[in-house]
């Protein structure tokens, strides 16, 4: 039984440590330590396997940047507040320009695996098996997502806002929990500043045409 467990563990430390490779992580920085203890995020390159705006995962369509977040030291669960102190870590570190300024303004969670129970005006009951989220809807796009999968984060950003996305575990262990931030409500089509200068003329010629019939 003690040699089982052994070779269990060393399968365990393989398998994470093949994952971390074949997601490409790098640059990490340090952003909290407790009792010897470090909580990290790096930079998750190839994130379109695992986070997709039209479910091919294929390349183009991912994220603009994403992340690992290992919160060794602090809470197991990355909120809002643990979210914007990794960021700004990050930041501060100069490998990070993306995120110079950033801040989490919003953060909406599904609560705990197997069903959503948080903030169901944004997620289904049933979201971590669809591995589909639409805030359509309601009327919002979205900048970031969150999953959660064991003690790992990963974290995925937009520069241009998202109403839809499809996701999947980015480790074996399958997603604990989900969140989106930085909401916003969807905008409106914008009418072209040309129309606004030809609809007068437009007008101004069918009042002419007009005429023209009454006189004849």
């Amino acid at each position: 039984m003690k040699t089982l467990k052994i070779f269990a563990s060393v399968a365990l430390s393989l398998f994470i440590a093949s994952s971390a490779s074949a997601a490409h992580l790098s640059d990490e920085v340090i952003y909290a330590t407790k009792n010897k203890k470090e909580s990290t995020i790096q930079h998750f390159a190839g994130a379109y396997q695992y986070v997709s705006t039209d479910g091919s995962f294929s390349a183009g369509t991912g994220p603009d940047y994403a992340y690992q977040l290992n919160p060794k030291a602090t809470t197991n669960a990355v909120k809002q507040a643990e979210l914007n102190t990794a960021f700004d870590a990050a930041a501060g570190s100069g490998k990070y320009a993306e995120l110079v300024g950033y801040d989490v303004l919003d953060f909406y969670s599904t609560g705990s695996y197997p069903a959503a129970t948080e903030n169901t005006d944004f997620f289904t009951s049933d979201v971590f098996s669809t591995g589909y989220v639409n805030t359509t809807s309601l009327g919002l796009t979205f900048e970031g997502i969150m999953l959660k999968s064991g003690n790992t984060t990963f974290v995925a950003l937009f520069d241009d806002a998202v109403s839809e996305l499809y996701f999947k575990s980015f480790i074996k262990q399958g997603i604990s929990h989900i969140a989106l931030f930085n909401t916003a409500n969807i905008s409106a089509v914008p009418v072209p500043a040309a129309l606004w200068l030809f609809a007068p003329a437009l007008l101004g010629l069918v009042g002419l045409r007009r005429k023209q019939s009454t006189i004849k």
